[in-house]
């Protein structure tokens, strides 16, 4: 048998008590945004990780794996942890470096080849040429000479007055990095953003290979920022 349902009078229906009745629905279910994630595949085990996990975010997960790997190989594994149960939704990202070597001419076929199947798979790349080093030297000025990563490391061992490639490389050093850019008065993150932009559009219209100096760490650097506490 159908369900009895209760009648209601036509003249009652504009009446304040059947409005309250009928408007009220206790079992209601609210629509609540899912957090956001981030998962940061990242080609070094130390500097990257360490400096992304200290970005004092809220609202939002930040997972961040020292791969060990490089270029092609790296975005391999970043692409085979995104199809995982457990990372469906997040926001990958791949960081790596060109890394100058004396096989320069493997390196950038290999290091245009990464970008372009991150590209293709959806993931996101923050790649730098030469070096990450080069994101931390933008927070105090802008450098559009080309350089390899001894002479980023030289940069900062004035900066910072430290022996950058044999202390600054330690996971202990590493964690203190983005405190230290954010208490010195003479590095702004702004600035930094200013400059890498700059750097990456005046070299857009060439193979990442070709982009020294340049480092894209800054659109992943932006994304985070909007998360930071207040």
């Amino acid at each position: 048998m159908p369900k009895k349902t209760r009648y209601i009078k036509p003249n009652d229906q504009n009446k304040s008590w059947f409005k309250k009745v009928t408007t009220k629905n206790p079992y209601r279910i609210e629509s609540i945004e899912p957090t956001k994630s981030f998962l940061i595949v990242c080609e070094g085990v130390n500097t990257e990780p360490a400096y992304f996990r200290s970005f004092p975010v809220v609202t939002v997960t930040v997972e961040c794996k020292g791969a060990g790997a490089s270029r092609l190989s790296l975005v391999s594994y970043a692409f085979e942890l995104s199809k995982l149960a457990e990372n469906k939704g997040k926001e990958v990202w791949c960081v790596f470096d060109f890394d100058y070597k004396k096989d320069v001419i493997g390196i950038a076929h290999e290091f245009n080849e990464a970008v372009e199947f991150a590209q293709k798979k959806g993931l996101n790349v923050a790649y730098s040429n030469d070096s990450f080093e080069l994101w931390f030297i933008l927070h105090y000025q802008f450098l559009e000479t080309k350089h390899s990563r001894f002479e980023y490391y030289t940069k900062l061992d004035e900066l910072w007055d430290v022996r950058y490639e044999r202390v600054g490389k330690t996971y202990e050093f590493c964690k203190t990095i983005y405190s230290r850019l954010e208490k010195d008065p003479n590095a702004d993150v702004s600035k930094a953003i200013k400059n890498a932009r700059r750097l990456f559009e005046e070299k857009a219209d060439l193979p990442p290979s070709h982009q020294n100096p340049s480092t894209k760490v800054y659109e992943l650097v932006e994304k985070l920022l909007k998360y930071l506490k207040k």
